[in-house]
């Protein structure tokens, strides 16, 4: 599908696929011709390290907005 709209001209493609599917969001940024978005249904920083070494790149050169990432320990933890 990402295929047939290129020729449109779009910015982004959201990814059509499970979050937990990390092989497959890699696959498609790989065969995709424009940048993928995802990432936005990981809640704790466990997920990400994945991502950060399976799908992302840093050939690239969009980023979508700021981001501040910051862990701090919860008062309220036991």
């Amino acid at each position: 599908m990402v295929k047939r709209i290129e020729p449109y001209g779009i910015l982004f493609f959201e990814a059509q696929v499970l979050p937990e599917s990390v092989a497959a969001i890699a696959e498609l940024r790989r065969k995709a011709g424009v940048p993928v978005d995802t990432g936005e249904c990981l809640f704790t920083r466990y997920p990400f390290r994945e991502y950060w070494s399976k799908v992302l790149s840093m050939s690239s050169n969009r980023i979508s907005a700021p981001v501040a990432v910051s862990w701090k320990r919860s008062k309220f933890r036991r």
